[in-house]
């Protein structure tokens, strides 16, 4: 009685195996979405300071590099996608301290390529910063329906909007009080320029350096020559003051 179970058991499975269909399996069919992928200090951003002040006084322009991404896979021809200048939202002018094409490229083969926007060091950039906010736009290649991006604990960004101000100042900024005021104390735009030439630190390395163990060693090699500096010159009656008369010195560790 047994065996006879098993077979009709074996039978029914054998005809259930035949009356199966073959289904193709679902792929990922949604449309491809473009977004802008900026990073500062490898966090993603939607919006980044640019200074003409950290370069040559013989740098007139500059070409920007402002990286997008794309969603899906890579295609073998080239694709186009759009960006526009939000000019209510924007006090830089077009053709005056910026221009940008309209029309951009995401090369064949690639999911990640970039927006070339040229800058200009206009003189009006030395009394105060302008702002450019940039869109993207949807064509018939990419979607934008990734409106934000999860940037840090701080929330999200825009993935579609960016914002790029312009300036020819130098300013404190958020690396300065950060990273930068336990080594060099009270930041001045001449004590800045004064800690280059002295110890050689690269002008932009203010506003590019990162927290690592190498920063912070670099960091405190400056604030020792430069502390050197300072007292050999106030020792030979050239004593270094700040612009507003007050004594020029380093943070109270490395005075």
């Amino acid at each position: 009685m047994k065996k006879i179970v098993y077979y009709i058991f074996a039978i029914g499975a054998l005809g259930f195996c035949f009356s199966c269909k073959r289904e193709e399996l679902k792929t990922y069919d949604i449309a491809d979405n473009i977004y802008f992928n900026l990073k500062i200090n490898g966090v993603i951003a939607d919006s980044t300071n640019v200074s003409f002040a950290i370069r040559p006084e013989g740098i007139k322009d500059s070409i920007l590099k402002l990286p997008v991404a794309v969603t899906g896979e890579p295609q073998p021809q080239d694709r186009l996608f759009r960006v526009e200048v939000l000019k209510d939202s924007s006090s830089a002018v077009l053709g005056t301290h910026f221009t940008v094409p309209e029309r951009v490229l995401v090369r064949a083969g690639r999911v990640q390529d970039s927006i070339p926007l040229r800058i200009f060091r206009t003189p009006d950039l030395q009394q105060a910063p302008v702002k450019i906010q940039l869109q993207l736009l949807p064509t018939t290649e990419f979607k934008t329906d990734i409106k934000r991006i999860y940037a840090s604990l701080g929330g999200s960004v825009s993935a579609v909007s960016l914002k790029v101000s312009l300036s020819d100042i130098l300013t404190a900024g958020n690396n300065w009080n950060g990273l930068f005021a336990p080594y060099f104390g009270t930041f001045s735009v001449k004590k800045w320029k004064l800690i280059s030439q002295v110890t050689g630190m690269p002008l932009d390395y203010v506003t590019t350096s990162v927290y690592d163990l190498q920063s912070s060693a670099r960091k405190t090699l400056f604030a020792i020559a430069m502390a050197h500096y300072l007292n050999d010159e106030n020792a030979a009656g050239r004593t270094v003051y700040e612009e507003d008369n007050t004594l020029m010195k380093m943070a109270a560790a490395y005075q």
